[in-house]
């Protein structure tokens, strides 16, 4: 969800959060500051992270600066999505400390646990593990008062504020399980000098698989997608994009997993990539391949590895989409397709035929492909 979304959960759910509106367009903007006090936070709404790195997180002064730079932020990208919305919100005063507090699954254990950490405001990948503490939370008993009392005792928080605390936790823990979220997160979670408790930000992911469920939050899916991702959706195909400029097509979690480290280990970086999956139609390996490099859908990598097990995907089968996809005009990057399994021979005779690279051997055709990439 969107932090402004996810911030209205919260307010539902008795978590205070600051005085803020949500402008559409840089037309809404003037009139929703006319609504709020200096200084304020400006912050783009998009579903990803790294806002402020991207510069759609900036603090204002004034009420000229504030149009400035939510103008701006209107013209921005992060992570190449862009900026349909912008939340305009009152500063928090008189801060006195932050923290980390966040519900999700455990999945060693298989069951919901509070995470937290005193580094409030800070991703929490990267804090030291030993900086961060988990109870775990019975699905039938909920949040009891040991695990309240252990994470504040290991937020280093007065005792006064215990009973804020408890009710924090308490309607995380409500909304996490009756909206049947993946996370709830409030990062980071401001304790004021007279004892407030403000959620600044706002993390919600909802478990896909129960939205039919809750009705309001049916047209939630696929927003902000990409042109790649939506039709690779439409197509039943799994794309992820990362930030590499290798794409890579393969089939099955665990091959692409070693796919992608073996790029890594020999001085090369994943892009976008998709998962076949168990597909045995040629048309479908084909949209994926146009999918990972073809301009018109927005993909320009470098170079692209097509790395698969033939099984259920039969190898000649793989051929048929390679060649289907890029035709008798070629490619303008260099391709390496590795196919292991059923129809190999014969996926190599295709393949050869048409001029496209084959290997057998997975780090082998890496190596060629490195060879053949543009400095």
């Amino acid at each position: 969800m969107y932090e402004t979304e996810g911030k209205e959960l919260f307010r539902q759910y008795g978590i205070k959060i600051p005085q803020g509106y949500t402008c559409s367009s840089p037309d809404q903007i003037l009139s929703c500051l006319n609504n709020l006090e200096m200084p304020i936070m400006i912050k783009a709404q998009v579903l990803a992270g790294g806002r402020g790195k991207a510069g759609g997180v900036v603090t204002a002064m004034t009420t000229d600066e504030a149009v400035a730079e939510a103008r701006k932020i209107f013209n921005i990208q992060v992570k190449g999505l862009p900026v349909r919305s912008v939340l305009l919100e009152e500063m928090v005063r008189e801060i006195k400390g932050e923290v980390y507090i966040a519900i999700t699954v455990d999945p060693k254990r298989g069951v919901p646990s509070i995470l937290v950490s005193a580094q409030g405001g800070v991703d929490i990948e990267n804090v030291q593990p030993s900086l961060i503490a988990t109870w775990t939370l019975s699905p039938f008993i909920g949040v009891q008062d040991y695990a309240v009392r252990g994470v504040s005792h290991f937020l280093g928080l007065d005792t006064n504020l215990e009973g804020k605390l408890r009710e924090i936790i308490v309607s995380l823990w409500n909304l996490y399980l009756e909206k049947d979220c993946d996370l709830v997160e409030i990062n980071p979670l401001l304790i004021t000098e007279t004892g407030e408790m403000v959620a600044a930000d706002a993390k919600v992911i909802l478990n896909d698989d129960a939205v039919f469920r809750h009705h309001e939050f049916e047209n939630l899916s696929g927003r902000d997608l990409t042109r790649q991702e939506k039709t690779a959706k439409l197509s039943g195909i799994n794309l992820v994009q990362l930030d590499g400029d290798v794409a890579v097509v393969a089939n099955g979690a665990g091959l692409t997993m070693a796919t992608l480290d073996l790029l890594e280990l020999n001085g090369l970086h994943g892009g976008l990539f998709v998962d076949l999956g168990g597909t045995d139609d040629p048309g479908q390996v084909a949209t994926a391949i146009k999918l990972a490099i073809s301009s018109s859908f927005g993909a320009r990598p470098k170079a692209l590895l097509v790395s698969v097990f033939g099984g259920i995907t039969r190898c000649d089968t793989v051929a048929e989409g390679v060649i289907k996809a890029v035709g008798t005009e070629g490619s303008a990057i260099p391709i390496m397709v590795r196919l292991r399994g059923v129809n190999e021979d014969r996926a190599k005779e295709m393949l050869n035929s048409a001029r496209i690279q084959f290997d057998r051997n997975l780090e082998s055709a890496i190596l060629r492909l490195k060879q053949e990439m543009v400095p």
